[in-house]
């Protein structure tokens, strides 16, 4: 978690994490270092990131219960669940998109229309908190 921290204060748009989160919101790394979901989302919002991507599937309980993001201005995406290979195809949709100037909400709602439907089971179960909805990342 240290080099993880040490990283992050680099200053990147978009941090993009692949762990589990354990109870209380925890993130472990391979050494037993841990790091609440709050603290990584402090972290962020210290270094001015747009984006934070959870993208490992986790239970909602633990994002809810670690990651207190509101009021934060960052745009947070916890995953769920990653639905196998329909996660990377909601991933190049997004992401072409934010790259040509959408913000995330706008990018969000093209691939994932908020209703439901039968495009729905082709997307990762996600939650999307849009504390800077107005954020643009540009390639």
């Amino acid at each position: 978690m240290r080099d993880f921290r040490k990283a992050i204060r680099k200053g990147y748009d978009i941090v993009h994490v692949f762990s589990f989160v354990a109870s209380g919101g925890l993130l472990e790394d391979t050494n037993g270092v841990t790091l609440l979901g709050s603290e990584l989302i402090d972290e962020c919002c210290k270094r001015d990131v747009k984006l934070l991507w959870i993208a490992n599937g986790n239970e909602s309980n633990e994002y809810v219960n670690g990651f207190k993001v509101a009021g934060k201005p960052l745009n947070l995406i916890m995953t769920l669940n990653r639905n196998g290979t329909n996660f990377a195809e909601f991933l190049d949709k997004l992401v072409s998109r934010v790259a040509v100037g959408q913000t995330l909400p706008a990018a969000w709602t093209a691939p994932a229309p908020q209703a439901d439907g039968p495009w729905q089971e082709k997307l990762p179960s996600c939650i999307f908190f849009a504390g800077r909805a107005d954020a643009k990342l540009l390639a």
